[in-house]
């Protein structure tokens, strides 16, 4: 039969592998998206194509004062040229998130979708003269993977609050696992110390009485 000691230690180190599994989560999404962030630059778009292809739309809020918005990501027939006016290699179709800010923190779902909001920047583009524009981030090979509607600085700071999300969900869940580890290194050392001096010390008295009272316990 298993003891008690050795079960709840297996809990333990499930409960840790957890905790870990989801802080790096929250950690690698941000250094993703803070990645794509930084590589953004600033150009012209142009939607070549009424057509698309739906993504997912996502809503972040930044907590009691900040900002919201819904990022919709469309599938898209895109000409992308760079500040210089040179164009960009495009693929055949290219993911573009189109951003739409709330005043308030009810969501307006009907709107947030490809349906709506493609032909909207279609008409943004004919009011333009034929564009808009946006930001991108190229791949290694320097086609475009991504794009955005609006400049870089209109775009809102998601690495930001993907910082924030993990820096908290870290600080409440190895925060108190780091705790743990503390007290228990101490303990230990006070352990190793009190059987240093000899059974004749107050010390390794005090240490004895505590384990027989956890074995009481178990």
């Amino acid at each position: 039969m298993v003891s008690t000691k050795v079960l709840g230690g297996v809990v333990l180190a499930a409960v840790f592998a957890g905790v870990l599994l989801f802080n790096s989560f929250f950690w690698r999404r941000y250094f993703q998206v803070s990645s794509v962030r930084d590589q953004l630059v600033d150009g012209t778009c142009k939607l070549t194509s009424a057509d698309f292809q739906s993504g997912l739309s996502s809503n972040w809020a930044f907590p009691i004062t900040g900002p919201s918005w819904t990022s919709v990501h469309c599938y898209v027939h895109l000409e992308v040229e760079g500040s210089d006016g040179k164009q960009v290699s495009t693929a055949d179709t290219t993911e573009l998130a189109i951003t739409m800010r709330h005043d308030g923190i009810v969501f307006n779902i009907m709107d947030t979708t490809c349906r709506n909001q493609v032909p909207k920047t279609l008409q943004t583009q004919k009011d333009d003269g034929g564009h808009f524009d946006c930001a991108y981030s190229t791949g290694p090979t320097g086609r475009v993977e991504k794009a955005y509607v609006g400049k870089k600085d209109s775009v809102p700071h998601l690495p930001k609050l993907l910082l924030m999300k993990a820096c908290g969900l870290s600080f409440w869940t190895l925060g108190p696992i780091l705790l743990m580890l503390l007290c228990f290194i101490k303990n230990t050392i006070k352990g190793a110390q009190a059987r240093t001096l000899g059974e004749g010390s107050d010390a390794y008295a005090k240490l004895e009485a505590e384990e027989r009272a956890n074995q009481i316990d178990e």
